[in-house]
């Protein structure tokens, strides 16, 4: 496995992002947006990636600008929806020319990758605690869906999610899986086999 620390210009912000490739050279086809949150970082997904490279597919991930060690403002409201699809696309695009064959959405991740589907065009989405999806964007997506939720999550919503091929695994926790499963053995391990069936 190599790992790359890159920082990328979109728009008035620097992001920081790290590519996981599973070979030196390897080019990523999966990108991960992760939510939003005081304490939300890329590296929240690192036990997925590190776990898709092992199996010999690279990734990248990235920060939201006032998140991690990207730059502007943070907070829940210091970045319009726009500027975040904007961000997000860009990302894609650089990190994982010309687009990520699999997004990886976390939260409002999840959100933006919906909203990417037209522009971005992937094979597979990985929705973990999906909130605020626009089912209906999916309407027209013909290829794999995972969702990974918390039974105790009341944010999330996973009725409208009908796109052919779709999987949902419900956690007994809140909308918090990350951490969870860090502690949680047997349930990661199912999360990841089930993670590599749909991209590898």
């Amino acid at each position: 496995m190599d790992v790359e620390e890159l920082r990328l210009s979109v728009g008035q912000e620097t992001l920081a992002a790290t590519r996981i490739l599973a070979a030196p050279g390897a080019q990523p086809t999966v990108i991960s947006f992760h939510g939003t949150g005081a304490t939300t970082h890329r590296g929240r997904i690192r036990y997925v990636l590190d776990d898709l490279a092992a199996r010999g597919v690279s990734s990248a991930c990235f920060d939201f600008s006032g998140h991690g060690e990207s730059t502007g403002a943070a907070g829940l409201n210091a970045a319009n929806p726009h500027s975040r699809v904007e961000e997000a696309f860009a990302a894609a695009t650089l990190l994982c020319p010309p687009a990520p064959r699999a997004i990886i959405g976390t939260s409002m991740g999840a959100q933006l990758a919906a909203l990417l589907l037209p522009r971005l065009r992937p094979n597979a989405l990985i929705f973990f605690s999906p909130a605020n999806v626009p089912w209906a964007s999916l309407d027209a997506f013909d290829g794999k869906l995972l969702i990974i939720a918390g039974r105790e999550d009341a944010s999330v919503d996973v009725s409208g999610a009908t796109a052919a091929g779709s999987k949902v695994i419900w956690l007994e926790c809140g909308h918090f899986v990350h951490p969870w499963l860090a502690e949680h053995d047997r349930e990661r391990a199912i999360v990841l086999d089930a993670i590599a069936g749909v991209i590898c």
